[in-house]
């Protein structure tokens, strides 16, 4: 009853109703002693209690009411917060349910162990996929997961689970399943730790590499054999031009025997210093051959190599252009360098930076003759090197330019692309620059290829940080 009055009047309200209904009763009760009774000396404890009641059952019924709202509060927040605790569980749950599923239908293997490795809380189902065992296995006999390892992997991979306590780690290694397939996986393992930092377990992640390693493999055979094949061309190309260098000291070494053959025969008095001046001359026309079969030699063997030291930008240049200049010449293609004088050393390996400038010549050529001859001639590719600074130091520059056909916007995105290429199959493979660029990024430059668009001719830039001043004394 009173819960009621104070729901729908208030507690103040209430109050007042209750007390008047109590002073009410009072009165009632004590006409009714003195009326029917008719024992008047009564009437002075009547009024008495009567006072009483108008002085306690306020405060009396004030108390209940307050307690009961009390209550009722208290109820309710009780009732919101369980009503919460509620929705929080059901909605932990349904995210529980949500990774779980997720997890479980995962091509990666989830696993969840003690920190050593040694007893695994659970195994998802794409273990059983990737290792072709059953994870109850794994779960019932924890030492399984190692034996599984390729033996040559194995302590490899168990100094750095014991290292997984100090920071995260990732690895490749390699499993035996039960048909004796091998597989490759990359596992990361994840340390989790309480509140006091102890790592208290190990949480992994598994995937299987196999089929990636073996396209990476393929592709690195087709790259590697595109390179093989590029390097092929390069030297073929400079067959011409090294038939046209050796030319030229052969003539004068025939000349020149010719000469004393013909003077010998005529029974000419040759004296000493003379025939000596003659075959000096023939002994350096021999050695000139000599360098130019051994530069060819050393390209083909060295190119592409990691050894690097310190060398001479404009010396790289001109045994590039010697190379190329008779084989250009035979195109009607003239090759003009303009190389700036005391550039600071670079390090690198001189052959690898040579097939690079030879790649650049060589594109400028065919970018050329593709365009056509303009006013009866074709323009001279022009070679020129400098200096440039920067924040970061001092770089030497080397530029080839030409005015061939140029590069369209949609080429310039892919023109570093492996094996992109617009020439026809038999004259590139499309790695030329790809290579060129990884074999400048390797000493620490740049390459970059400019064109404004089509027929408008390119320019290619390789920047090269200069050597250290404890390195530019070049040998």
């Amino acid at each position: 009853m009173l819960g009621r009055l104070v729901d729908r009047w208030g507690v103040g309200r209430a109050t007042i109703l209750i007390s008047l209904g109590c002073i009410v009763a009072s009165v009632l009760i004590t006409l009714v002693l003195v009326l029917f009774t008719g024992h008047p000396h009564y009437a002075f404890e009547l009024k008495i209690a009567f006072v009483c009641s108008l002085l306690v059952a306020p405060p009396v019924v004030l108390s209940y009411a307050r307690m009961y709202v009390r209550l009722t509060q208290s109820h309710e927040a009780l009732t919101a917060e369980l009503s919460l605790r509620l929705r929080a569980e059901q909605s932990t749950r349904h995210v529980e349910d949500r990774l779980l599923e997720f997890i479980e239908n995962a091509d990666e293997a989830f696993f969840m162990s003690t920190p050593d490795m040694t007893s695994f809380e659970y195994v998802s189902r794409a273990y059983e996929t990737i290792w072709g065992r059953s994870r109850e296995s794994l779960v019932n006999a924890p030492a399984r997961w190692l034996r599984t390892i390729h033996r040559e992997d194995r302590r490899r991979v168990t100094r750095i689970v014991r290292q997984t306590a100090q920071d995260p780690s990732e690895f490749e290694y390699r499993i035996l399943r039960p048909d004796h397939s091998i597989r490759w996986i990359r596992s990361r393992l994840i340390c989790l730790r309480d509140a006091n930092g102890k790592h208290v377990r190990t949480v992994g992640f598994s995937e299987d590499m196999t089929d990636r390693r073996k396209a990476e493999m393929e592709l690195r055979s087709q790259r590697a054999a595109g390179i093989r094949s590029d390097r092929l061309r390069s030297l073929g190309e400079m067959s011409a031009g090294m038939a046209h260098e050796l030319n030229q000291p052969l003539v004068g070494v025939r000349g020149i025997v010719e000469h004393i053959l013909i003077g010998l025969g005529r029974g000419w008095d040759m004296q000493g210093p003379e025939l000596e001046a003659r075959l000096s001359k023939v002994l350096e026309q021999a050695d000139r051959m000599v360098h130019i079969i051994d530069h060819v030699r050393l390209f083909a063997r060295e190119a592409g190599q990691p050894e690097t030291r310190c060398i001479e930008i404009n010396d790289v240049c001109e045994s590039a252009v010697s190379l190329l200049r008779a084989q250009f010449a035979s195109k009607s293609i003239r090759i003009h360098s303009d190389l700036s004088g005391n550039l600071p050393a670079v390090v690198a390996n001189p052959y690898s930076l040579e097939e690079v400038i030879i790649n650049l010549l060589n594109n400028a050529r065919d970018s050329t003759e593709e365009r056509g001859d303009l006013h009866g001639e074709w323009p001279a590719i022009e070679l020129t090197t400098g200096v440039e600074h920067d924040g970061a130091g001092t770089l030497v520059r080397v530029e080839v330019c030409d005015h061939g056909v140029g590069i369209s916007k949609e080429g310039a995105g892919r023109i570093f692309d492996a094996f992109y290429t617009t020439k026809d199959p038999e004259r590139g493979t499309g790695l030329g620059l790809s290579v060129s660029k990884t074999i400048v990024e390797e000493i620490g430059g740049q390459l970059e290829l400019h064109s404004a668009g089509p027929n408008t001719g390119a320019r290619a830039v390789i920047r090269l940080p200069a050597a250290a001043s404890d390195e530019a004394m070049v040998p």
